[in-house]
């Protein structure tokens, strides 16, 4: 069953990824092998959860105001490949000099073309990459959490979570991934 679950997520998260890139982005090797970890780390993590701890886990890294029909609902989106990943473009625009960011508006993460350009060759890069990728799916799932699953970010003072979802996100999904390829 597991195995199962696992092959879905990924074959359904690759596709919704590479279905969304755009064609500078779908021509660089790089992108689309990144693209297809974090399908992986995002499988392993959902993979390592029961749906009450998953619920658990939200309220821990996207905030307590979150309803647990809401955590459920993704998390059974998650587990049914049905989640619709956001658009992946390869762009500087509104980064500020960060690696990447997501943008609630367009529903789109965008990516360094610096850093892309550098994790073709350079491993170090290329993890900085993979760390982007996911804290941005981080910053997704939570607008997502708040927006789509609920209308909680609607409410003043609970259009996102506090600190860095993001951040928490990718360090747990990564843990998650690093303790499956150790098994």
């Amino acid at each position: 069953f597991l195995a199962d679950l696992r092959a879905n997520i990924n074959s359904n998260m690759l596709s919704m990824v590479q279905a969304n890139l755009e064609e500078k982005v779908a021509q660089r090797a790089v992108e689309q092998s990144n693209s297809a970890q974090v399908g992986t780390d995002m499988a392993a993590f959902v993979m390592n959860h029961s749906p009450q701890n998953f619920i658990q886990y939200v309220k821990q890294t996207f905030g307590e105001d979150i309803p647990d029909e809401a955590a459920l609902s993704l998390y059974n989106d998650l587990q049914n490949g049905k989640l619709k990943m956001p658009k992946v473009t390869i762009s500087d625009d509104g980064l500020e000099g960060s690696y990447a960011g997501y943008n609630r508006e367009t529903d789109s993460i965008q990516i360094s073309p610096t850093l892309v350009d550098q994790a073709q060759t350079d491993p170090m890069a290329a993890w900085k990459l993979r760390v982007a990728m996911n804290e941005e799916i981080g910053h997704f799932i939570d607008d997502q959490l708040r927006n789509k699953y609920s209308n909680i970010g609607s409410r003043p003072g609970h259009a996102d979570a506090a600190g860095d979802e993001g951040a928490r996100f990718a360090r747990d999904v990564l843990s998650a991934a690093s303790d499956e390829q150790l098994a």
